[in-house]
């Protein structure tokens, strides 16, 4: 877990996607090889940014990729040494085009990311701070297929979870105090809506 920071995170992750994708289309388990068995954040990253974006609204990706960050969260949580997928998930393809449009997110991000990070709040993303926010980041999973039902849910959470794995790759534990209120507002929908209707 330690593995995921530098200079530039963000960034350097959208250039090692472009390396991924150099051949065409790429799955699950080319990407997770490209950044290292170790990357719980980083594939953390990728699958919260996807979710916060318009795929969200596709059929079953809130579970699909809800599973994702369960699995990979829950790992990090218990702490795993490296990324585990079902072998159905590692052979899921990405296609070159979805790659292209998440690294023209992610370029955005690290310029946002990098010119406000600071190491504030360390302890809140130190080692056993990582441990609780990846065991907040798994919960979120579990939930994410209930979101199916709440347009535009997912999304925050994504946005929420995105925000926590920033912090954590970049040693900012206000990124966290930003993400998890998003996260926990977006698994609160559901109940909203149902008390709402049903009372």
């Amino acid at each position: 877990m330690a593995n995921d920071a530098a200079a530039h995170p963000i960034d350097d992750i959208a250039s090692q996607l472009d390396e991924v994708t150099q051949n065409g289309d790429a799955t699950f388990g080319d990407v997770i090889s490209k950044f290292g068995r170790t990357a719980f954040s980083t594939v953390l990253l990728m699958s919260a940014l996807v979710l916060a974006s318009p795929l969200s609204g596709v059929p079953f990706a809130s579970t699909v990729f809800g599973m994702l960050i369960f699995v990979i969260a829950g790992q990090a949580a218990i702490g795993t040494q490296t990324v585990w997928l079902p072998d159905f998930l590692m052979r899921k393809t990405v296609t070159a085009d979805r790659v292209a449009k998440l690294q023209s997110t992610l370029h955005r991000f690290g310029t946002f990311f990098d010119k406000f990070r600071r190491a504030r709040l360390r302890g809140v993303v130190g080692r056993a701070g990582q441990h609780v926010l990846f065991g907040i980041c798994a919960v979120a999973g579990v939930f994410l297929p209930v979101l199916e039902f709440v347009p535009f849910s997912s999304s925050i959470a994504g946005a929420g979870i995105a925000l926590t794995m920033l912090g954590v790759i970049g040693r900012d534990g206000l990124f966290v105090l930003f993400g998890l209120p998003l996260v926990g507002g977006a698994l609160s929908m559901p109940f909203f809506v149902y008390f709402s209707i049903f009372g």
